[in-house]
């Protein structure tokens, strides 16, 4: 049965993981800055391996019979941003396009999916050795409301919302 996510299969390959999936990232990031006088402007991508997921087995709807399930592997973003540099360090509000994969599960039935979305935040980043810098961000993420392709009466949309 196919439907928002792509193609149903028996199984996921994960056990649980619902609509706020969570957990560890790793990856790198890439980007470009222009400053003039105390203000910066940006470019910058990254892209991440995760372990983000998250269940529901007590919800209504389809996850009352045998519960949700999402997960992720892999998340990317490409954004612009804008700060305000003081010395060495720069704080900044970035914002753009998020990117990334979704399986969702609902009972034995299972869906994957690459996604779309957005993604905003800010951040603090700090210069230390010429060009390399370090950084400490919050990015709030969407992907978007995917509902599993079931009878009509029995699907419920999910929103899947990744807070990095």
């Amino acid at each position: 049965m196919p439907d928002s996510l792509g193609e149903f299969r028996k199984s996921c390959g994960f056990t649980a993981g619902s609509k706020s999936p969570a957990g560890p990232l790793f990856g790198g990031t890439a980007g470009a800055n222009f400053q003039m006088g105390n203000w910066v402007l940006g470019v910058e991508s990254d892209i991440d391996g995760n372990w983000m997921r998250d269940s529901n087995s007590t919800g209504s709807g389809i996850c009352s019979f045998g519960g949700c399930a999402i997960q992720t592997s892999w998340f990317a973003t490409a954004r612009g941003r804008v700060g305000y540099a003081f010395d060495r360090a720069l704080l900044y509000l970035t914002f753009g396009g998020a990117f990334g994969d979704v399986q969702m599960s609902v009972g034995s039935l299972c869906a994957t999916s690459s996604r779309a979305g957005w993604t905003i935040g800010t951040g603090i980043e700090y210069a230390f050795l010429g060009p390399w810098s370090v950084k400490l961000e919050y990015l709030h993420s969407s992907l978007g409301a995917p509902a599993a392709a079931l009878p009509p009466a029995a699907s419920t949309p999910m929103w899947i919302s990744t807070p990095t």
